[in-house]
């Protein structure tokens, strides 16, 4: 940890002690800080300050004033424990005691010192490290906080240090062979300083050596443009030959090194895309729909693709982008927000990859993710780049690694859509068509076998509900057993999914996907989604889900629309939910494995209590209350209520499969005898319910 007493100028002026920053007051008692650090060392007289601080215009009491200044900045800075004084006093004035102070200044124009001594050693990596490493010490424009004449004049004789450094820097960069790395950031200084002639030469020359002699001549019109209408003069000198020479295609112009190391070959466009998956098939309205958004004009597109784990989300991503290479010449970059080992990706480390991919200074990459945001965006402007963001987490997640200017397109792949993200194309993708299903499993296990048993082929894929990654998983099966026939394949298939004590690699790896996408859920919703796929029924309501979690029908509700939205479940027009058959056959799994056999059947019971109390609820609408005995056993209380018999009658016929098939799947249960014989028929009668 730094220790002592720390001074920075290069920007806000602050202080400070032993890593902890010091309250320094007003702006006035900042300036006279500022003031002596900028004179670290010398001792300046009180007509000195107080003509800095107030320049002809002095107030009454001003010598006073200067004082008390003085004091509290004392207060401020003496170190803890000591005696000794950080600002001291002089016969004519006062001062920076030097020893229990440093300023960036100092630190600056040493580090400056240094690296110029190396260039002209010939050290130029060194003197190269040195300039960089001393203008990282600048933190916005120099003096901030504190006003007045004398350190207005100040900041711009700062700023003259700042940007001579930089120059060197930048020429340095070119006798390295740097110059397609220098283009970027002396682009950026010319348009901070437009008349700055040095700077628009060393750009001059980059771009030349860079291959874009064109772009070197503009820059020097744009600037004799600039300087005649501003000021009525001509560039200098010495840019007037630079022009000539580029005009006469000079051999000189080279790098001064050339002779002792060859000049280095453009880079090449980033191709950071995965490969195209070779077996891709369908998605075709898809492509079509995602290729029109991609090469729209006007702000720059973003494409996002939701849908449910392994659904081919990022294959589809992956087989447009390669697709659309030729739309974006300046390269295509890729990154997945959710690493492999379980946490989100960083931002911040996600552009670190993609500025070095479009060859920025790996010297001079900003130390926080606003300022590698903003060089992202300047480097994007007047490129075509394409930007693959995988398994996106959420909005904030991928804001700073957005384009900001037309050109640049993005594709995401969520789970889910973020309605915080404004100005996307969404798609939402769902299992493939049966026919495609059965292709996709013949692209994988060979045509020949697949089509050969066509029916036992698609009774596979529909076992796999068209689920993309279960289509994967079922032919590396037929793969791994050749010599069986696929209907043997597909029974095994189906044992499989239906046993959770079986343990296979394929089938857990399909489970795996989704046991990621239920472990990104909420702990309440996750236990939803697998407790509401053990009943074997296939609509699931607000109000069963509510008895079988036993939580409110609020709760219930809001449950299931977290599922439907992350695609777990399907939400239907009657206000029920659905699950796909596969996505069912794997929450299961996963509730028996989480929770246990008993507390699976704990909340088949409570499920069949609830629907035994609302059978009981609609046989005493039809018929007459009072002569209605009591079911035996005794329904417990609660369930739905009917207004009309008709309501009744409906609810019965409409639940009668659902709740037959829960009966046989719990087992000999109180209830089972009576709701049984109530629900065979559409229309129960008196002797049924006694």
């Amino acid at each position: 940890m730094v220790t002592g007493i720390r001074l920075a100028v290069l920007g806000p002026v602050q202080a400070w002690r032993d890593a902890v920053e010091l309250d320094l007051g007003s702006p006035q008692q900042r300036g006279v800080l500022a003031l002596l650090a900028l004179h670290a060392g010398e001792s300046l007289s009180m007509g000195q300050i107080i003509e800095a601080l107030w320049g002809s215009e002095v107030p009454p009491g001003a010598g006073g004033t200067v004082r008390t200044y003085v004091y509290r900045l004392r207060r401020i800075l003496r170190p803890a424990g000591s005696d000794q004084a950080v600002l001291a006093s002089s016969r004519t004035g006062y001062l920076l005691a030097g020893e229990a102070v440093s300023t960036d200044l100092s630190v600056f124009s040493e580090q400056v010192r240094q690296a110029r001594a190396s260039r002209a050693a010939g050290n130029l990596a060194a003197a190269a490290k040195g300039l960089s490493d001393a203008l990282l010490l600048w933190h916005g424009t120099a003096l901030t906080g504190v006003h007045g004449h004398y350190v207005s004049d100040q900041r711009t004789l700062l700023d003259e240090l700042r940007l001579a450094a930089l120059e060197d820097r930048y020429g340095i960069d070119l006798d390295l062979g740097r110059h397609f790395e220098a283009v970027t950031g002396l682009t950026a200084a010319v348009m901070a300083q437009p008349l700055r002639e040095r700077t628009r030469e060393l750009l001059m020359l980059a771009l030349y050596r860079s291959g874009r002699t064109a772009d070197a001549l503009a820059t020097y019109q744009n600037l004799r443009l600039l300087l005649r209408r501003e000021l009525g003069m001509d560039p200098g000198s010495g840019l007037q030959r630079l022009h000539q020479r580029i005009l006469e295609a000079d051999p000189g112009l080279l790098q001064p090194d050339a002779s002792r190391q060859p000049r280095p070959a453009p880079r090449r466009p980033p191709a950071q895309l995965p490969p195209d998956p070779p077996d891709f098939v369908g998605r075709r309205a898809q492509i079509a729909e995602m290729t029109d958004a991609l090469a729209r004009e006007g702000r720059p597109p973003v494409v996002a693709l939701t849908g449910t784990s392994g659904i081919g989300k990022t294959a589809l991503a992956l087989h447009v982008g390669h697709r659309l290479r030729a739309l974006f010449p300046d390269g295509q970059v890729y990154a997945s927000l959710w690493a492999a080992s379980g946490r989100r990706a960083d931002p911040f480390d996600v552009l670190g990859g993609f500025l070095r991919a479009l060859d920025a200074d790996l010297t001079t990459l900003p130390d926080t993710l606003g300022e590698r945001a903003a060089l992202w965006r300047t480097l994007l402007t007047g490129r075509r780049v394409l930007i693959v963001l995988d398994d996106v987490q959420d909005c904030g997640q991928i804001h700073d690694l957005l384009p900001g200017a037309p050109g640049s397109a993005t594709i995401i792949t969520h789970g889910r859509p973020m309605v915080d993200l404004a100005g996307v194309s969404w798609f939402r993708l769902g299992p493939l068509t049966p026919g495609e299903a059965v292709e996709l499993l013949a692209a994988i296990a060979g045509p020949e076998r697949v089509h050969a048993e066509p029916g036992p082929s698609a009774r596979l894929a529909a076992l796999c509900s068209c689920h993309p990654l279960a289509i994967r998983a079922a032919a590396a099966r037929l793969l791994s057993r050749p010599s069986w026939p696929i209907e043997k394949i597909e029974g095994q298939f189906a044992r499989d999914l239906a046993q959770p004590s079986v343990v296979h690699e394929d089938v857990e790896l399909i489970g795996a996907a989704f046991r990621r996408a239920a472990d990104r859920l909420a702990p309440e919703i996750a236990s939803a989604f697998r407790f509401a796929a053990v009943p074997d029924y296939t609509r699931v309501s607000v109000a069963s889900t509510a008895a079988l979690l036993d939580v409110p029908q609020a709760d219930a509700r809001a449950a299931l629309e977290s599922l439907a939205d992350a695609h777990l479940l399907d939400a239907l027009s009657s206000g029920d939910y659905r699950y796909d058959g596969l996505v069912k056959a794997l929450a299961r799994r996963q509730a028996l494995a989480e929770y246990g056999a008993d507390a699976c059947q704990a909340a088949l019971h409570r499920l069949i209590r609830f629907y035994s109390a609302t059978a009981r609820n609609a046989a005493m609408v039809i018929h007459d209350r009072s002569s209605v005995p009591p079911p035996r056993p005794l329904a417990p209380a609660g369930g739905l209520s009917f207004t009309s018999p008709a309501a009744a009658r409906r609810w019965l016929a409409e639940q009668r499969s659902d709740v037959l098939a829960l009966l046989s799947q719990a087992g000999s249960v109180p209830e089972s005898a009576w709701l049984t014989a109530l629900l065979r028929t559409a229309k129960p009668t008196h002797a049924m319910l006694s």
